[in-house]
């Protein structure tokens, strides 16, 4: 309602603050504002400027008259609308701002937790060392979730405000549970020697060999459980 009250000049400085603060948003590589948008805006803003002339009020016999408050009344409309859209961006960006930041945070601590009470055998240091499978599967987790944060920085914060950030939320926590399973079958195809070769430890040696790639594998295994999944499916399939 304000915008109605503004007078010409004032109406062009907002509209140069509100499409500084679009561009802004147009920059940004994760925003759905792309600047092709920008682009559209700026015209309908340029074209409606340039119904109202330098803004000096015309003679009351001159026909620009009409031409001139016309413009003004565009841009008013045109003021409108960006003052809701960039409103609405600001509301989701603030929203998943907070959001992603307390997922980040919990996600931090989660892994350190699940490295640290994963690599209890390393910590504790009482030989042999020999991870079993509940460590297994808590490097798996802390796999996947690595994996999780790393997706976490190029992810769009208008979108995580727009949906509240469930569906982000929810990737999150299934990623753990899939990466701590995934772990944990990497371990018994190990143990059932479906698994062989170099690059696979050896799970009751307890060797410093075997401890590095105990955990190289255990948390490859939660970061890549799409393969594993396919692996496991493809090695107890008795159809053949």
């Amino acid at each position: 309602m304000l915008v109605n009250f503004l007078e010409t000049d004032r109406l062009k400085a907002r509209f140069v603050l509100i499409l500084s603060k679009l561009e802004e948003y147009s920059s940004i590589e994760t925003s759905r504002f792309d600047e092709k948008q920008y682009s559209k805006w700026e015209a309908r803003v340029s074209e409606a400027i340039k119904l109202i002339g330098d803004g000096s009020p015309p003679e009351p016999t001159d026909a620009g008259a009409p031409r001139a408050q016309s413009g003004i009344d565009r841009l008013k409309s045109e003021l409108k609308e960006l003052l809701a859209l960039v409103a609405d961006y600001d509301r989701y960006w603030s929203e998943g701002a907070a959001l992603m930041n307390s997922l980040k945070m919990v996600g931090v601590v989660t892994i350190i937790s699940f490295l640290t009470t994963g690599l209890m055998p390393i910590i504790l240091d009482e030989p042999p060392v020999i991870f079993n499978v509940f460590h297994w599967g808590l490097l798996g987790a802390s796999g996947s979730l690595i994996i999780v944060l790393r997706d976490l920085r190029n992810t769009d914060l208008t979108e995580v405000g727009n949906t509240e950030g469930v569906r982000e939320l929810w990737r999150a926590i299934l990623g753990a549970v899939l990466g701590f399973v995934a772990s944990i079958l990497v371990y018994g195809m190990i143990r059932g020697e479906i698994l062989d070769g170099k690059l696979f430890p050896d799970i009751g040696a307890g060797g410093a060999v075997d401890i590095g790639l105990s955990i190289v594998v255990g948390i490859a295994a939660g970061m890549s459980f799409e393969t594993v999944f396919e692996r496991a499916r493809k090695s107890s399939d008795f159809s053949a």
